[in-house]
This record gives C-alpha cells, sequence and structure tokens, in this order.
C-alpha cells in the first residue's frame, strides 16, 4: 500500500511539475535579471549549436554525464542478436537495445555519489527515449527500469504499459489483440482532467482481458506495448544562474511501440527489441492560471 501511495503520488507530480515550475520561475530571480557574462556564454553556445540538435537537446544541459567508450560498448547489443535479428533490423523505427537497471544514482542532478556502485554505473544506461531513439535522463525518457519493474514515467508525460504475452514482435499492430485501448485512448488536454487520467492508470485499468498500468513487471520473451504521449510544454529551470528548458528540443510526440524483452541476464540487465507502430503530434495540456481556481 505504501509502494503504490509513493507511486502515485511521484506520477502526479511529475505529470504537473511544469505548472509549478512556471509559478518558481515567476519569481526566480534569475530569470529576470539582465544577463551577466556567465548567460551570455550560455546564449551563444546555444545559437551556435544550431545545426546539431543533439547539443542543443543534450549536451546543453549542465548536468549531462558522459559516457566513456567502454560503457558504450557494455551498452551495445550483442553481436550474435543483431545477427539473427538483421532482417527485422533494416526496417525503419525499429531498434535492439540494453536497458540496465536505475541504481538511483542519477535522482538528483545537483548531487554526486561516488559510493562504489554509483561510481561504476553507466549514466543514463537504465532510461531510454523510444521518441529520441536514444539513452537520456530520467526526466526525458519514454521507458526506465527499476527493481525490475518496467515504468513509464516521464516529465510532462502520459504513459500506458500493457503486456500482450509471448507474441511475435514481427506480426504486432495496431490491430493486434490488446491494443486496441491503447490506440483509442484519447488523452485529456486540462490540468485536472489528465490528472484523473493518471490516477486511473496507476491504478490499473483491466479491460478486453488487459490489463494496464504504469508499470509492469520486467519478464523475459514477453512482448509489451507502451503509449506515450509527451505533451508540449516547457520545465524552465536554473543552474547557477543560469535557465533552460528540460524539454527544449525533445520531440514532444504521441508515440504508439511495441517492444520484447529477449533476456534478462542475472544482473537484472535487459535486453529489448522494439519497433514503433505510430507517431503524431502530441497535444499541449492547459494548466489554470496561477490564482484561479478550476471549476
Amino acid at each position: 500500500m505504501m509502494k503504490a501511495f509513493f507511486v502515485e503520488g511521484f506520477c502526479l507530480l511529475v505529470l504537473f511539475a511544469p505548472c509549478f515550475a512556471q509559478t518558481q520561475s515567476a519569481n526566480n530571480e534569475p530569470l529576470r535579471r539582465q544577463p551577466d557574462k556567465k548567460t551570455e556564454s550560455f546564449e551563444k553556445a546555444r545559437s551556435e549549436s544550431a545545426p546539431s540538435k543533439v547539443f542543443r537537446r543534450r549536451a546543453i544541459l549542465p548536468f549531462k554525464k558522459r559516457v566513456s567508450r567502454e560503457q558504450k560498448k557494455m551498452l551495445a547489443p550483442d553481436v550474435s542478436d543483431l545477427q539473427l535479428y538483421e532482417v527485422f533490423l533494416r526496417q525503419p523505427n525499429t531498434g535492439l537495445i540494453k536497458l540496465f537497471p536505475d541504481l538511483g544514482c542519477e535522482e538528483n542532478a545537483a548531487v554526486v555519489r561516488a559510493d562504489e556502485t554509483c561510481l561504476k554505473a553507466i549514466p543514463m544506461s537504465g532510461f531510454y527515449s523510444f521518441r529520441e531513439k536514444e539513452y537520456t535522463s530520467s526526466h526525458l525518457s519514454d521507458i526506465r527500469l527499476k527493481n525490475d519493474v518496467l515504468i513509464t514515467d516521464g516529465l510532462l508525460t502520459q504513459g500506458i504499459l500493457v503486456a500482450l504475452g509471448d507474441v511475435a514482435l514481427e506480426t504486432l499492430s495496431l490491430s493486434s489483440g490488446g491494443m486496441k485501448f491503447l490506440t483509442e485512448f484519447v488523452p485529456e488536454t486540462s490540468g485536472g482532467e489528465a490528472l484523473k487520467q493518471t490516477r486511473q492508470i496507476i491504478k490499473g485499468i483491466d479491460t478486453d482481458e488487459y490489463f494496464y498500468r504504469k508499470a509492469l513487471f520486467a519478464s523475459e520473451n514477453m512482448t509489451y506495448a507502451l503509449r506515450l504521449v509527451a505533451y508540449r510544454g516547457s520545465f524552465v529551470q536554473t543552474f547557477r544562474g543560469l535557465p533552460f528548458d528540460l524539454l527544449a528540443g525533445d520531440e514532444r510526440d504521441d508515440l504508439t511501440v511495441a517492444f520484447r524483452v529477449l533476456r534478462k541476464d542475472k544482473t537484472g540487465n535487459l535486453t529489448i527489441l522494439w519497433k514503433e507502430l505510430a507517431r503524431k503530434d502530441a497535444p499541449k495540456i492547459k494548466f489554470p492560471k496561477r490564482g484561479r481556481k478550476s471549476v
């Protein structure tokens, strides 16, 4: 019960964090003052990076951690898997990744944990964005792995997971069993109604013999589907006096993806094969203006 309460509270905070951010940024002195030399350097770096979407999106974040060449090798899919699924991976919008457990080493960007576990941990290896086709930070992830549980709770998103069973990924489509609820789901665009949807999904929705939630246990030889609505918006914060938008440059799309857990090794690392089923523009969520009560 306590675990369920924590998950619900966390997800509600994640969904509605942007309205808190708007309130904070409105009273944040560094956002109102004239740019100093540091701010000018920051904006210069932003403008000079225009040709590089990756730099604008990721490297501009002041707390981004580097992944070493050796760590990249550890994250790379096994050659045998690449060979086995070579034909499948020739299709557009498909991929083969490894997802490592979130060890809690990146919970606070301003704090660096120097214990043995975190010193060996691979940055961002527990968080993946199907929208961007890359590892990312927790707040921009579509899915993460924590204590053998797959979780979808990125910042300003509405995510729904479903386990479809031992189903071949190659033949799975939007018309397959278990996909009806995902494809027909209509995300609310007002803060209050989106909150209600979030609460429902956290508790779980049982319909058409399938169970839909924000968190499901990760099992080998299991195929899952995910509907991920990354609402358009912004989340402005400051780092050492410099403002930046956590969502700047991120693909804020409405995505439906299917993935299969091929393997879980003894350390809990997952090997995942995935393919995109649908993508469209995501709506913008609307929050009540500050000081105005919602009806």
